[in-house]
């Protein structure tokens, strides 16, 4: 269990650890601004399973295990994400 260095984005606080991996949903709930970031990622997971080639887990205090990737992994979420979101959007 590793500690972790938090940052905000337009007051969305993003988790990071000290290894400098971003936790995944914190950035969804970030860049989606809508509270339902484990759902999309949960769908994500789902509907594009390569998504979880990206991604590890750290494990937070009380055995929570969260998803986390680096800023490459990131790249690679994030254009998923984006059509995911704009997929959804236009239904």
């Amino acid at each position: 269990m590793n500690p972790c260095t938090n940052f905000s984005l337009d007051e969305h606080p993003v988790r990071f650890t000290d290894g400098g991996k971003v936790y995944v949903i914190d950035a969804i709930s970030a860049l989606s601004e809508i509270d339902k970031a484990n759902t999309i990622w949960n769908n994500l997971r789902t509907k594009k399973p390569e998504i979880n080639q990206y991604v590890k887990y750290h494990q937070l205090t009380g055995g929570v295990n969260v998803p986390i990737t680096d800023s490459a992994g990131w790249g690679k979420i994030q254009i998923i994400l984006f059509d995911y979101l704009i997929d959804t959007a236009t239904r």
